[in-house]
């Protein structure tokens, strides 16, 4: 079975975010999604649900993938 890797977003949303004035309020009210979990994606690298992605994206007038790379599938070694 392959592992999942999900590429870090944390420089990616933070610089979107800085690039559009806005402190992590700002992009909260913007978006309509918690503070909290921002600063979860920021410090962290939190991975929140599709509907805050979607919001996020949205909100900084950017595609979700900009973001939030896809996934990478990396094979590993079978157990015997």
């Amino acid at each position: 079975m392959p592992i999942v890797l999900f590429p870090p977003c944390t420089h990616q949303l933070r610089q979107l975010r800085l690039s559009h004035g806005l402190a992590i309020y700002g992009l909260a009210v913007r978006a309509q999604v918690s503070p909290t979990i921002i600063g979860a994606i920021e410090r962290w690298n939190y991975r929140p649900g599709p509907l805050v992605r979607q919001r996020l994206a949205a909100a900084l007038g950017v595609a979700e993938s900009e973001i939030w790379p896809e996934p990478q599938e990396v094979a590993h070694a079978s157990q015997d």
